[in-house]
């Protein structure tokens, strides 16, 4: 399959009917699929969806408006144009109320069929535009798991970029709720660090008493109730990134440990 060539599925029961849309398609610069059947076509559509659907109204097994209910839930971006040569004004305004964007008529008038095409190819070509320009606006706004688009979390978000492969220890702060411990996951996962573990503790849930041994670790004995060895979080990280929520609310000699 070409790049950037639109997808185009003609679905008949008649192999002439197949080879003559297939032929002028191509020429209008799509890829081409073909069905035989209405029920074959929503099996290929759900392997590989289209950009657009010539539809025969009336096939064996599954009708043409049937299988175009189909695709309204399958693929609702898909454009479907139906094709027939019993044509009559109920079924084609039944046709336009389920979604098809035109109604054509056997034998084929090709300066219309080629209209069709091109105006399906071009919107087509429209869309992907129209997508690449929404992933990409997504990709800035949407950054380490925060999402912001005012010039400020812009600049937060290019100095997290420019601090990240550089950092070893940093204050972050900032309001509760603001998303210190957002930042300081980014940090770790644009950092030298992000194939360890990031450990967080929140430092007001810590008894004042024992936050040294937190932090530290402690070894058996070493005060009333250490009966066994225990690792601290610093040792816990392994050489990853430990962040310390709420650091303001530990006791300043245990701060100046810190440091």
């Amino acid at each position: 399959m070409h790049a950037h060539r639109p997808r185009l599925l003609v679905v008949d029961d008649d192999p002439s009917i197949l080879t003559l849309v297939g032929r002028i398609a191509e020429g209008e610069g799509f890829d081409v699929g073909t069905a035989l059947t209405g029920e074959d076509a929503l099996v290929r559509i759900r392997r590989a969806p289209a950009d657009v659907v010539l539809l025969d109204a009336r096939m064996p097994g599954a009708d043409g408006l049937d299988v175009l209910r189909s695709l309204r839930e399958l693929v609702p971006r898909c454009r479907v144009a139906l094709m027939t040569g019993y044509g009559t004004i109920d079924s084609a305004v039944e046709a336009i109320k389920l979604g098809a964007i035109d109604y054509l008529t056997k034998p084929f008038d090709l300066p219309r069929l080629r209209a069709l095409l091109t105006s399906v190819r071009e919107d087509a070509a429209q869309r992907r535009a129209v997508f690449a320009l929404e992933r990409d606006l997504a990709q800035r706004l949407e950054f380490c798991g925060m999402v912001g688009r005012g010039p400020a979390m812009q600049d937060l978000f290019e100095l997290i970029r420019r601090l990240a492969p550089h950092v070893r220890t940093t204050l972050v702060s900032g309001e509760t709720g603001t998303g210190k411990e957002l930042v300081a996951r980014a940090l770790h996962q644009l950092g030298p660090r992000n194939g360890r573990r990031f450990v967080t503790v929140n430092c007001s849930a810590v008894v004042e008493t024992l936050f040294e041994s937190e932090l530290f670790g402690h070894v058996r004995g070493a005060f009333t109730g250490a009966t066994e060895h225990k690792a601290g979080l610093f040792e816990a990280a392994d050489g990853g990134t430990l962040f310390l929520d709420e650091v303001g609310e530990l006791p300043m000699t245990v701060q100046a440990k810190l440091l």
